[in-house]
């Protein structure tokens, strides 16, 4: 039997999704290991280290190289040099034939050393057992072909002198599996280019580096995965680095947009060394750019153009030269569960939500019952109407007849400018029609997981985030919207927040601006997020005029948060909708329900303010809602069960503000039962203006959180009440903590009606939240020293007196408080 060469098996079997290569992969088994000194060689250019021994075996299948490493049973190590430490690592580098100078490395674990026993093992042995190891490197994700060899280079993470033969510890009965990376890709187009490019420069797109090829097989979905089939580079400047090599490609049906594909895996670039030639065969890399997630059609033009991302030299002249090119580009399949047909149009977006000159169409009915999935894909031609109208400012809105309030499904079809003054182009628009993007839960898709029964009908209204004058600013055309089915909506099964700003319950007594529910939150450190919860009794329904709008405002004139997020999840930790700018300035605003409420700000379109005009929802339903507030950050990221992460490194003092405000009627909230007491803050007087004090409070039962919020203090003696469900019962822990106070907590019987808990003494001096009053927190006071609030810098809570100026006082109740420690 012809076996096919590496690159030619490769291509075949990916275009399965490797399904006939799912358990392949290759053990090593080491009856003796010579660990030796470190590794000492850069990629590409080096040789290992000749102190090193290296083992070698055949890969006795073809298979994707996995990061995952299986450590078989048994075997030990063995301290040939009493100066190894319990931290040194033994390991191994691997290497394959297929790719020279490329190269993985995983570890062993070593654990606890043994009391000497004999004489070859006079400073101890360790046992190893079955695990799992990580390897790292641009091997991983590579294509091994079968009768390859690799090469595992032993070594030791220590140099302790050279004791024996520079071996630092020996391994016995040493054996590893090499796993099979999964690859998940069902369809992909693959292009090839079997001549040579002449030399590749820093930005050298010209025709003479460039090719054109046509997508082939079914429609995909575009993922992040690349396989670079083969590959040869032949190297020019010494300093020329295989990570710079890129190939960008643009594809007949999104004009404008672009790919940009980097074939080499690794996150950095590799020096290739002096003046060579390289192969490579079956590289996973990776793809980014505006295309990135665009849906693929066959028989589309793509155009091609290698070049080089950086510049070796500085002699103008080309770093290397690139021939026998060969790559997949990987997908996803696609298979409608509803498919609108195309909607010949044309279609007005004339204004925001709700304007009488919008197009709000019915789509066809739903033939059967099915869950709504969070994948959407949408076609369509926008051609502008108006010339200041902006293709960015478009929006589409689904509706199913089943759920005429809150529950839509929101997108935003471009994300850049008209071209010319007729259409409307983004990464993923062209001509009429034209696929234009993937979206996966991108602006908001509170229809995911719910039921779409048969015979109901989905209503798309084209909208316009910025009114730009009389009439359509901009008509739809040849639009079509194909969804898939998902999973049931559910509970996460996250816990909510622990640490939050309880709004309380929201009714028309907060209609307006200004007596809306408002809440200021603690401190914001680092990386932090912080929460509210506001209740709804009954439902927000737009149809019967009634609104909720939630908006952030500035908790101080300085050092608070200026540029925020805002998130709003349900009490099951669904993520039902987010916002950056909507608000005033950099200010988040989501606003649901009908138009009505004004804003505290004057709507600015240039700076993209917008009104409380109901644009996020219809309505809400009835039910306990949670809101996070975060310091902006491009990095944030917002999901279910309840996950905002910031990577803002910011801090804020004086924390933010949120406030909602509803016309909802007023309902009595049943199956509560409150707690109160007083809240005393020892070693303050008169609070300074505006410097409140935030102490959260949890309330635990068993273990478990059963209830949580914040008292807002003033001054010294707070008085606060607390609510929890009526059929919470029994014994509880109450636990207080914030600002420079101790933790104190209380024990209480809960019996579901009223009680009362006396008076909360919390211990001052804490400024640094540890938990215990010592050195430290003199020092946080001594650093702050001088510092006056509202407006100072540093740590607010080193005024632990409250009085609005760090001093002499504050040092003297730290050292009275001296060995305090939390309850």
């Amino acid at each position: 039997m012809n076996r096919r060469s590496p690159s030619m098996l490769f291509v075949a079997m990916s275009l399965v999704g490797f399904s006939a290569v799912a358990q392949a992969q290759t053990t090593v088994n080491l009856p003796a290991v010579d660990f030796n000194d470190p590794l000492i060689f850069s990629p590409i250019s080096g040789t290992p280290n000749p102190v090193n021994a290296t083992y070698t075996a055949t890969a006795t299948n073809s298979f994707l190289l996995s990061s995952s490493v299986n450590q078989l049973t048994g075997g030990t190590l063995a301290r040939i040099n009493g100066l190894v430490t319990a931290t040194t690592t033994c390991g191994f580098r691997m290497s394959n034939s297929g790719y020279p100078g490329v190269w993985a490395d995983f570890s062993l674990f070593n654990g606890s050393w043994s009391a000497p026993g004999t004489a070859t093992d006079n400073n101890g042995t360790a046992a190893l057992t079955a695990s799992t190891r990580s390897a790292s490197g641009p091997l991983v994700g590579a294509s091994i072909a079968s009768g390859s060899s690799f090469a595992f280079e032993a070594y030791c993470s220590q140099t302790t002198g050279a004791f024996p033969n520079d071996t630092e510890v020996e391994g016995t009965n040493i054996g590893f599996t090499l796993n099979v990376a999964a690859f998940t890709s069902t369809v992909q187009s693959t292009f090839a280019y079997p001549g040579t490019f002449s030399g590749v420069g820093t930005g050298s797109l010209t025709s003479s580096s460039q090719f054109t090829a046509t997508a082939t097989g079914s429609q995909y979905i575009l993922t992040a995965a690349t396989l670079t089939n083969s590959l040869t580079i032949n190297n020019f400047d010494a300093a020329g680095q295989i990570g710079d090599l890129r190939v960008s490609g643009q594809n007949s049906a999104y004009p404008g947009a672009s790919l940009v594909l980097s074939p080499w895996p690794g996150t950095s670039g590799h020096l290739m060394g002096a003046p060579v030639t390289h192969s490579f065969v079956g590289i996973g890399g990776n793809v980014s750019g505006t295309l990135a997630g665009a849906i693929i059609n066959p028989g589309s033009t793509w155009t091609w153009i290698v070049y080089d991302n950086s510049d070796a030299g500085t002699d103008g002249m080309p770093d290397f030269g690139v021939s026998n090119l060969s790559f997949s580009l990987t997908g996803t399949g696609f298979t409608a569960t509803y498919d609108s047909g195309v909607l010949a149009g044309p279609l007005a977006a004339a204004g925001n939500v709700g304007n009488v000159g919008n197009a709000v169409v019915t789509l066809a009915p739903v033939a059967s019952t099915f869950v709504m999935g969070s994948t959407l894909i949408f076609e369509g031609t926008a051609t502008r109407v108006l010339s200041n109208s902006s293709a960015s400012e478009l929006r589409v809105r689904l509706r199913n007849s089943a759920y005429p309030t809150f529950f839509t499904t929101e997108f935003q079809p471009a994300a850049t400018e008209f071209v010319g003054s007729t259409l409307s182009v983004s990464a993923f628009q062209l001509t009429s029609p034209s696929v234009r993007e993937v979206y996966t839960n991108r602006v908001a898709n509170t229809l995911r997981g719910l039921s779409i029964p048969a015979g109901s009908t989905f209503s798309a209204e084209f909208w316009d985030t910025v009114d730009n004058g009389a009439g359509a600013d901009a008509n739809w055309t040849n639009v079509r919207i194909r969804t898939q089915s998902g999973t049931a909506w559910g509970p996460t099964g996250v816990p909510t927040p622990v640490l939050f700003t309880d709004l309380g319950s929201i009714s028309n007594a907060n209609a307006t601006t200004a007596n809306a529910l408002s809440g200021i939150s603690p401190a914001i450190a680092s990386g932090n997020v912080r929460w509210f919860k506001v209740t709804l009794p009954t439902a927000v329904d737009g149809s019967l005029g009634q609104y909720i709008n939630f908006y952030v405002s500035s908790a101080a004139s300085s050092g608070a948060v200026s540029d925020s997020t805002i998130s709003l999840f349900d009490n099951d930790g669904r993520h039902l909708g987010f916002d950056d700018d909507s608000g005033q300035g950099l200010f988040s605003m989501l606003t649901m329900g009908a138009p009505g409420a004004t804003t505290p700000y004057a709507v600015s379109p240039v700076s993209g303010e917008e009104a409380f005009s109901g644009k996020d929802a219809g309505g809400l339903p009835a039910g306990t809602y949670w809101i996070a507030v975060s310091p902006y950050h491009v990095l944030g990221t917002y999901a279910d069960g309840f996950n905002v992460v910031t990577a803002s490194t910011a801090a804020f003092p004086n924390g933010v503000k949120l406030n909602v405000i509803s016309n909802l009627p007023p309902a009595p909230i049943s199956g509560t039962q409150q707690i109160s007491g007083t809240l005393n803050l020892t070693d303050t007087g008169l609070f300074g203006s505006g410097l409140d004090r935030y102490i959260d409070y949890t309330v635990r039962q068993n273990g478990a959180v059963v209830g949580g919020g914040m008292v807002t203090a003033s001054g010294s003696s707070t008085p606060f009440t607390m609510s929890l469900p009526s059929d919470v019962t029994g014994a509880v822990e109450i636990i207080f903590d914030g600002s420079s106070f101790l933790r104190n907590s209380t024990s209480l019987s809960l019996d579901g009606a009223y009680q009362t808990i006396g008076a909360v003494n919390m211990q001052n001096g804490d400024v640094d939240r540890s938990g215990e009053v010592d050195a430290a927190d003199i020092d946080e006071v001594i650093a702050s020293f001088g510092e006056q609030w509202p407006g100072g810098f540093g740590n607010i809570d080193a005024d632990v007196d409250v009085s609005g100026e760090v001093d002499a006082a504050d040092i003297d109740i730290v050292i009275a408080n001296f060995g305090g420690q939390d309850n």
